[in-house]
């Protein structure tokens, strides 16, 4: 029989020194790792560690998955003894270890070539620390397969923040395999309406909201279904700019620059696109304007910049170039700082319609996208940024001021 594995972990069989898995339930990630891995020890010889932060016994760790594969393939060659699996033709080994139990017998370790790291989320990373200098044969592998518990687990954090040329990092969901069983499937559809923020962690791979979260991802409406441009009774961007500049160069993850773009149509405010980016302040504006000048029209109103840092200039600028900013007035009655970011949230909270949902969000812009919303929402106030948040919490507010823009603006244009 073939050893069948879906199409998104084909790069496993391409040589990285660290290979990183991470998403939700039903998505492959452990499954396809056991299936390429023996297929490298029917090939050639391995010697595989399996290992985990802890393991009490032989069946907290990957053994089942491996054995229940071989017995389904009927792979040849492989002995199953109580603690090991060895193929007899190529010499292969697969062996489990804990990392907190064994770490000492680790370290001693000689000839490993692989090194599976499931559960990785678990991982401290002292155990990292001590684990990747352990594994040092020629063209040897690190693969860590998880599902994020905290927003910064040690292996998120070193290795998908920013990955460098030696990791391949792959973020998969259950759409992602076609083996994806009907009985998970209800089971994720139930989730998905009764418990939507244990859906995203259980099935989207979404970190666990920490405690005090102060938004849920089900009082919007998520679609791709949303007035034409035209249709829109105004439309208007909200900018969150970087405050310290300062931080592009001491800090792993900066703060970003965001231009959220948004509609106005029948009561309810439609987030359409946005775009983010962490430069430097002096590039806003060449950045930014090409994502403005195509919006511009009758319909469109204001470019709403906070007046703090470089939003200072770009209030000033702007005008000139023919990119609208709102008067001095309405920019300090909306736009100023007078609360905390929680108390501006709750403010923008008690607008939202959690029933009827006045706050619409266009999935069209893409999954990257919608999971950078949804991150920043499930984690407010305790998450890394919070840029997209902002601007969102400022659109509510200007749309459901109750201040008449449609009727500010015919005026404005006779």
């Amino acid at each position: 029989m073939l050893i069948q594995i879906p199409d998104c972990f084909q790069p496993l069989f391409e040589p990285k020194r660290y290979k990183v898995l991470s998403g939700g339930r039903g998505s492959a990630k452990s499954e396809s790792v056991a299936r390429w891995l023996l297929i490298c020890a029917m090939d050639h010889f391995e010697r595989i560690l399996c290992t985990r932060e802890l393991q009490n016994s032989i069946n907290e760790s990957v053994y089942k998955t491996l054995v229940d594969i071989i017995n389904q393939y009927q792979l040849p060659y492989f002995e199953i003894y109580k603690d090991s699996i060895v193929n007899t033709l190529t010499g292969s080994e697969f062996m489990f270890k804990g990392l907190h139990q064994h770490i000492d017998e680790i370290k001693s370790m000689k000839g490993i070539t692989k090194c599976w790291c499931e559960e990785a989320h678990g991982l401290k990373k002292e155990s990292l620390d001590i684990l990747i200098p352990t594994i040092r044969e020629p063209n040897s592998e690190i693969i860590f397969t998880f599902n994020r518990r905290e927003e910064l687990d040690p292996v998120y954090e070193k290795f998908c923040i920013k990955v460098n040329d030696d990791t391949w990092f792959l973020n998969t969901t259950y759409r992602d395999n076609p083996f994806f069983p009907e009985v998970l499937k209800k089971e994720m559809e139930k989730d998905k309406v009764q418990r939507p923020n244990e859906y995203l962690h259980i099935w989207e791979g979404e970190p666990r909201r920490d405690g005090g979260a102060m938004y849920d991802t089900d009082w919007f409406l998520w679609t791709d279904i949303i007035p034409r441009e035209e249709d829109y009774a105004y439309r208007f961007i909200v900018a969150d700019t970087a405050y310290k500049e300062k931080e592009l160069e001491n800090s792993n993850d900066p703060d970003y620059h965001v231009f959220a773009y948004f509609g106005y149509f029948n009561k309810k405010l439609y987030l359409i696109d946005y775009i983010r980016a962490q430069i430097n302040a002096v590039d806003v504006e060449n950045w930014a304007e090409p994502f403005i000048r195509p919006k511009l029209g009758y319909g469109f109103r204001y470019n709403w910049i906070e007046a703090k840092g470089h939003g200072i200039y770009l209030n000033q600028h702007f005008p000139t170039i023919g990119l609208p900013v709102p008067p001095d007035e309405q920019l300090k009655e909306m736009l100023t700082r007078k609360f905390t970011k929680t108390e501006r949230a709750s403010n923008s909270i008690a607008m939202i319609d959690r029933i009827n949902r006045n706050v619409i969000i266009n999935t069209g812009m893409g999954d990257t996208k919608i999971r950078a919303i949804k991150d920043e929402l499930v984690f407010f106030p305790n998450g890394r940024h919070d840029d997209i948040e902002d601007c969102l919490c400022d659109a509510i507010k200007i749309a459901f001021s109750g201040t008449d823009y449609v009727s500010e603006y015919e005026q404005m244009m006779r």
